[in-house]
């Protein structure tokens, strides 16, 4: 084992990753980053103290390759929807663009005034991926795009950067290209589901369960414990039953399922809409996902007759 795989088993990963996502939290005070960096500053140097280091930026400058501060593999695709659950839960539902190109603009700022900091790029990063899934895009078609937008790139021409003002952005050469045209053509799968709509199904506290991925409306039952259930209707007329019901007993917390609407008892099967099921961030209720046709309506059974939630 070399020195710098000895230092990356000294590092306090779960310790790191929390402050770098707290790091991340609604917007912090400069007094309080400043603090979160302080604190990441620190886990670091303890890691490169174990080998005489004085701190970590001694160690990231004498280590070949620089401090190993990352896992030797990344999951992307995990990490889009563990970065989509806390999202929901930590800023609400919607698309929030004007709100992510405000932190934006916050975030470019603090580049400049410290465009060492690898944590400041990291929040461009992330903030990114925020507003694709809150656009409408999958995990899966968010990768997709992220390698096709790089084969693109990759193909394109460019001018020797030796020439160009290194303070100025530096363009690809667009003679030829086809005008009036995107820039660049979504993957296969993207396409396909651009047909559809990511709905989030979701329980809070013990009385209200609802959609918040795209409509954000719920159904209060006022503690009754009853079932609350949300039919989902397509343009083409296929149905979807959305269960979440509260429950008192060993299941404490929200139970949620789906099944299929049949109320004439006439053995309907459901649609084959994509869902999956994954923990959210509150601990006594999953997060249920339905890629729905676009267009299809939403209502609650438990509402007044005939009222569409959209």
């Amino acid at each position: 084992m070399n020195l710098a795989d000895s230092i990356r088993l000294h590092i306090n990963r779960s310790e790191l990753e929390a402050l770098c996502y707290l790091r991340m939290a609604a917007d912090p005070t400069p007094i309080m980053e400043a603090e979160i960096n302080d604190q990441i500053g620190d886990v670091l140097d303890r890691a490169a103290a174990e080998f005489g280091y004085t701190d970590w930026v001694q160690a990231y400058q004498e280590i070949p390759g620089g401090l190993p501060i990352r896992t030797p593999t990344f999951d992307l695709m995990a990490h889009l929807h563990r970065q989509r659950e806390w999202s929901l839960a930590t800023f609400g539902p919607g698309d929030r663009r004007k709100g992510i190109v405000d932190h934006l603009r916050k975030e470019l700022q603090e580049i400049e005034n410290n465009p060492k900091d690898i944590f400041e790029w990291i929040d461009i990063v992330l903030l990114g991926l925020d507003g694709a899934w809150r656009a409408g895009h999958t995990p899966e078609q968010i990768v997709e795009a992220l390698a096709a937008k790089q084969t693109k790139n990759e193909g394109r021409v460019w001018p020797d950067w030796r020439t160009q003002d290194a303070d100025k952005a530096i363009e690809h050469d667009r003679s030829g290209e086809p005008q009036g045209l995107p820039d660049i053509e979504p993957p296969a799968t993207q396409a396909e589901e651009s047909e559809t709509e990511l709905l989030v199904f979701q329980g809070y506290s013990d009385d209200t369960f609802g959609e918040y991925g795209r409509r954000n409306v719920d159904f209060c039952d006022n503690g009754s414990g009853t079932a609350i259930e949300w039919l989902i209707t397509s343009p083409d007329g296929e149905q979807l039953l959305v269960i979440g019901q509260y429950g008192k007993g060993a299941a404490t917390g929200w139970v949620v399922g789906v099944a299929p609407w049949d109320p004439d008892g006439d053995d309907e099967t459901m649609p084959d809409w994509p869902i999956s099921i994954e923990q959210s961030e509150r601990a006594y209720s999953p997060a249920l996902f339905v890629s729905a046709p676009k267009g299809s309506t939403l209502r609650c059974l438990q509402e007044t007759e005939g009222d569409d939630q959209g």
